[in-house]
């Protein structure tokens, strides 16, 4: 495909949106990242093999889980002892989605994908209301207690033995679809596992440059990005702009509603990718 000045721009911008939103809800923004460069390489070049769309993808998510880091760092939220365990259930299952991709055909990975963005969405719509203030606990597990840089404190038992098998699958699906588990990690931390939101999103993304620098390893072994390092590039610092801001934008906007209010565009963004092959747009 042709790159030039012009792309560059849309590519950063699409980085800092995607970055921004990830950050916000701990997902990396690989769920913005890869429906639209399936959209814009099923226009451009519909030959473009869909492990050099999750490898672009997951770079910066890699990325963007760095710049993450750095400001979640400041607001003292992650909890890196259960954040290193998980990181070790999910690592493994991580490289082998990345070597799967490989071997899934270009039509089933839209189908597949525009599912799971439904799905997410449908989740981010209905999901309980989550109380900040009053984390829950249980009376077995991994104990955890983090002091914010608020003062807050977050108490929390986990049950590892539940937490770490789920971790480990989905690892899997991270690594084949290009979105670092952020979109899979944050709903089952607080959900299933009882971890508070906000410690949640944070850890969720010490997590995700674990895992993504893993699988992006992987991907540059396998030659996946091979010629399309510039648009990698350019998505990869806007991701890095986009994990600034929305690190700063989480301590005044509340994560839950954005997420909801992003997933009504994630539920036509999975309609458009699974009719792609259908009805021509």
């Amino acid at each position: 495909m042709d790159f030039d000045f012009t792309s560059a721009i849309i590519l950063v911008v699409v980085g800092i949106v995607s970055g921004t939103w990830g950050a916000l809800i701990g997902a990396g923004g690989g769920f913005i990242i890869v429906p639209l460069l399936l959209i814009f390489f099923h226009n451009q070049n519909p030959a473009v093999p869909v492990s050099t769309i999750t490898a672009i993808s997951l770079a910066a998510v890699c990325i963007n889980g760095i710049s993450s880091c750095i400001g979640y760092l400041r607001l003292k939220r992650i909890d890196f002892k259960l954040g290193l365990i998980f990181l070790l259930a999910s690592i493994p299952s991580a490289i082998a989605g990345a070597i799967f991709v490989n071997k899934i055909d270009n039509q089933f990975f839209q189908f597949f994908f525009g599912g799971i963005l439904i799905a997410v969405a449908l989740y981010l719509i209905f999901k309980p209301k989550i109380n900040k203030e009053k984390p829950i606990t249980k009376k077995t597990g991994l104990k955890s207690k983090i002091i914010d840089s608020k003062g807050t404190i977050f108490t929390y038992t986990t049950n590892l033995k539940i937490g770490s098998p789920i971790i480990f699958s989905f690892g899997f699906l991270s690594g084949m679809l290009g979105i670092g588990g952020g979109i899979f990690n944050v709903p089952i931390f607080v959900i299933l596992l009882g971890i508070p939101m906000v410690i949640a999103t944070a850890t969720s993304m010490f997590i995700l440059v674990g895992t993504s620098l893993v699988a992006n390893i992987t991907n540059l072994l396998q030659g996946d990005l091979s010629g399309y390092y510039l648009i990698a590039v350019s998505i990869c610092i806007g991701s890095f702009i986009g994990g600034q801001i929305g690190t700063k934008l989480a301590k005044r906007i509340n994560s839950v509603w954005i997420g909801r209010g992003l997933s009504f565009t994630l539920i036509l963004v999975g309609i458009r990718l699974i009719t792609a092959n259908i009805i021509n747009f």
